[in-house]
């Protein structure tokens, strides 16, 4: 994405020169001159030098990439190119591509996709899994993907490196809400009763099945329910029953993890505990007239329930097993951790700080200290010291003090590591891999692996059955 930017600025003379550029032997065979710097050179000037750049790399005399690294030249949007919100929206649409490529998709989206690029016409449910798709990577921009893309300056100048005045400026048809995105500023905005009500009322209404994962039937019933209804057969209905188009979440079954998944954990950060989901649900439905008794009668189910799915016993096995610590010192060593403030107390943790925030902490009583009031600089230090520690095989320590929190983004589960994880979980657990829960996976702190390993084992049935074989490829 970088390089086709970089080299749509350069065959458009868009780019900056530097004095070394003067020096260039084949420049100056193409034009010679006895100016000492870019700046002595007039306007004409100036124009022959950047064609016989440009003839030089078209003539494979330069390439691009060496002009860039050895500061050369620098492409750069000419003023005004960004202020054309056509212009925005073409790289950026470029960048939302390159998102689509890394989502999880099972195999019929991928060929979706790739119909789509390719030009060809999409039927109705086909252009419904492309919208999913597309709108699913819109909501993971962040602001890192600018910077790898060079789009960062149309970023800052244009959106203030806020993203979701991009979504609301280039993609309005899409309906996506500031919480969807990486939007900075949602503490605040939840502050507001208002939208807190508008994000619970929004929140019951996403636990349907992705248009991705409906089986052939399933998207047969659901195209003839909204472009012809009348010619639904009997059994096209009840496929639409049991799929619940439509249908939202009970209230009362919400839970904080519910909201955490859908990009609302600032909003639970608002809302003054006990029963923080409770008092979040009887905000948003007055009309229905909940009282506290009935979501504590709902979550002693719901708990009951979570305990016959997976005894005290078995999961505190897990959280001490092989498998989970494993996984965490995988986490650690590739940087995907949070610091809390225990890893002070960690032997060699205060060498590795500044010395104004060492002799700031040493001021004060060890109770007191917090990593918050650190420096970015002492932070950035910790952080690889405690990466260097884990990939010598010291991360152990981190780990069992609880100085860090690991998390695993979605392009960490790659199939070679789920099948890893799902085999060694099993083999401590006695059962077969194919039979895990999501319980069994969050004991080892593995929340978000559960939905990927399902999708894997998902796709590899389907990719089995393809070939006329049986059971789970090795």
């Amino acid at each position: 994405m970088k390089q086709r930017l970089q080299a749509f600025l350069f065959r458009n003379g868009y780019f900056d020169i530097y004095d070394s550029v003067l020096s260039l032997p084949g420049l100056k065979a193409r034009y010679p001159t006895t100016v000492s710097t870019p700046e002595d050179l007039s306007r004409e000037g100036r124009k022959k030098v950047v064609a016989a750049i440009q003839q030089m790399v078209e003539q494979g005399e330069a390439t691009l990439r060496g002009l860039i690294d050895s500061k050369i030249i620098l492409p750069q949007a000419p003023i005004g190119y960004w202020e054309e919100k056509e212009n925005a929206l073409f790289w950026i649409d470029q960048l939302v591509d390159r998102k689509i490529d890394a989502l999880l998709l099972p195999t019929r989206a991928r060929e979706v996709v790739k119909q789509f690029r390719e030009g060809k016409e999409l039927n109705f449910f086909e252009r419904l899994v492309y919208q999913e798709a597309k709108r699913e990577a819109i909501c993971s921009l962040c602001e890192r993907d600018f910077i790898e893309s060079d789009l960062y300056g149309m970023f800052q100048d244009r959106y203030g490196t806020r993203v979701f005045p991009l979504v609301l400026d280039l993609y309005p048809g899409f309906g996506i809400n500031i919480w969807e995105t990486n939007s900075k500023g949602l503490t605040k905005y939840f502050s507001i009763n208002e939208n807190q009500v508008l994000a619970t009322r929004w929140l019951v209404k996403q636990f349907h099945k992705k248009f991705r994962d409906f089986t052939e039937k399933q998207a047969h019933a659901y195209e003839l329910l909204k472009t012809n209804p009348e010619a639904l057969t009997r059994e096209d209905r009840k496929v639409l029953s049991r799929l619940q188009v439509g249908k939202e979440k009970d209230p009362l079954t919400l839970t904080i993890t519910d909201y955490c998944k859908k990009r609302l954990k600032r909003l639970i950060y608002q809302i003054p505990p006990p029963f923080i989901v409770a008092k979040a649900v009887c905000m948003a439905f007055p009309e229905r007239g909940y009282n506290l008794n009935q979501f504590k009668t709902v979550m002693n189910f719901r708990a009951s329930e979570k305990n016959k799915a997976l005894e005290k016993e078995t999961r505190i096995a897990l959280e001490n097993g092989k498998s989970a610590m494993l996984l965490h010192l995988d986490l650690v060593s590739r940087g995907y951790f949070f610091i809390t403030t225990k890893a002070l107390g960690v032997p060699g943790m205060l060498g590795t700080l500044s010395r104004n925030d060492r002799k700031m902490l040493l001021g004060k009583p060890a109770g007191e200290w917090h990593v918050g009031e650190l420096r970015d600089a002492s932070k950035l230090s910790m952080r690889n010291h405690i990466i260097d520690e884990a990939q010598r095989g010291n991360g152990e320590q981190f780990i069992k003090s609880q100085s860090v929190l690991t998390y695993a983004p979605s392009e960490f589960w790659t199939d070679e590591r789920l099948v890893w994880l799902s085999r060694a979980l099993a083999s401590e657990l006695g059962k077969q891999y194919s039979s895990l829960t999501r319980q069994e996976f969050e004991a080892i702190g593995a929340n978000s692996a559960y939905s990927h390993y399902r999708e894997m084992f998902r796709r590899r049935m389907e990719e089995k059955k393809s070939r006329g074989a049986q059971g789970i490829p090795e």
